[in-house]
């Protein structure tokens, strides 16, 4: 893996993320549903944290990578989220992990 020693003259900063899948917090949600994470953070990023660490947004290369995102009209079936209420027999999950759906379990997800 390499290092970077400095930025070129353009940039202020370079900011890398992964794995953003979810809602902003209900309680700052300006829609419905709650807008994802990757919809959420380039806003908040540009309008309030990096100006107030003196960082120029229009001088900031920002990369949403990996996960960052989720089906909203799956929110009320279980697409994300606590499963136990939709998955709540011993067959519904996997016998080599608790945690990971079986084919039934999965049949009810889907």
């Amino acid at each position: 893996m390499g290092r970077l020693s400095s930025l070129p003259n353009q940039l202020d900063a370079i900011i890398a993320t992964a794995d953003l899948e979810g809602r902003e917090q209900f309680e700052s949600a300006t829609t419905e549903p709650p807008r994802l994470l990757g919809e959420v953070l380039p806003e908040q990023l540009a309008s309030g944290v990096l100006p107030s660490l003196g960082i120029r947004p229009e001088r900031t290369v920002v990369v949403l990578d990996g996960d960052f995102y989720t089906v909203p009209a799956l929110d009320a079936r279980g697409g994300s989220g606590d499963l136990r209420n939709i998955c709540n027999e011993p067959t519904d999950y996997a016998e080599i992990s608790p945690i990971e759906p079986s084919a039934s379990g999965g049949g009810k997800i889907a």
